[in-house]
C-alpha cells in the first residue's frame, strides 16, 4: 500500500500534510483550500464549483489516485463520482476528494493556453512520474470539463464521454486574493 492508497481510512489531513512537505520546492505551488475525502453525493459547503454539467447541475473540482499519481478532475454529484484523463481515457472514480475553498481567500479561473501555468496557480495532484499537475478547465461541447495541466504538454486534459481531450486554450485555478485574518 503506497501512502497515496488512502482507501482504507476517511481521515487525509495527515496525506495533505506529507504531500506538502514533498511538494514545497515547487516555487509556483499554492495550497488553495482544503481536500476532503467524500464520495457519492455528498457535497462539503464551501466546496469549489467548477461550470455545470450538460445536465445543468453543478460540477466539482475533485482529485483522485491512479497508477502512482494524483489526477485532478471533475467531479459530478449526481454520478457518485469523480471523473480523471489518463492515458487517452476519461477513468471513473468512486473514491476521491474534492476541494473545498479556503475562508481567507478567493479562487478565481484565469485564461491561459499551451501549457502556460499563471503565478497563484493551485497544485491538485502530480503524475505517476512526480511532476506538478495543476487544476484547468476546457469548455466541451455544452459545458466545462475539469482536467489537468502539466505545463510540459502544452495543454489542459480533460475528461469527456470515456475519453481525454488535449485543450490548447483553457483555464487555471489561482488564488485571487488573501484576505488578512482579524
Amino acid at each position: 500500500m503506497s501512502e497515496w492508497d488512502w482507501s482504507s481510512s476517511s481521515d487525509s489531513s495527515s496525506s495533505d500534510d506529507e504531500w506538502e512537505v514533498e511538494h514545497k520546492a515547487a516555487p509556483r505551488y499554492k495550497r488553495g483550500g482544503k481536500w476532503v475525502r467524500t464520495s457519492g453525493d455528498d457535497i462539503p459547503e464551501r466546496a469549489v464549483v467548477a461550470g455545470e454539467s450538460s445536465d445543468g447541475g453543478p460540477l466539482y473540482v475533485g482529485r483522485a489516485s491512479h497508477e502512482g499519481g494524483l489526477f485532478p478532475g471533475k467531479v459530478n454529484p449526481e454520478h457518485n463520482c469523480c471523473y480523471i484523463a489518463w492515458g487517452g481515457e476519461e477513468h471513473i472514480k468512486e473514491e476521491y476528494d474534492i476541494l473545498v475553498a479556503p475562508r481567507n481567500c478567493d479562487l478565481t479561473w484565469v485564461d491561459a493556453s499551451n501549457g502556460h501555468i499563471p503565478t497563484g496557480a493551485i497544485q491538485g495532484g502530480f503524475n505517476e512520474d512526480n511532476d506538478p499537475l495543476y487544476i484547468g478547465r476546457a469548455r466541451h461541447e455544452d459545458s466545462y470539463a475539469v482536467g489537468k495541466i502539466n505545463s510540459e504538454h502544452g495543454c489542459c486534459y480533460i475528461p469527456y464521454g470515456g475519453e481525454e481531450i488535449a485543450k490548447e486554450e483553457y483555464q487555471v485555478l489561482v488564488i485571487d486574493k488573501m484576505r488578512l485574518k482579524h
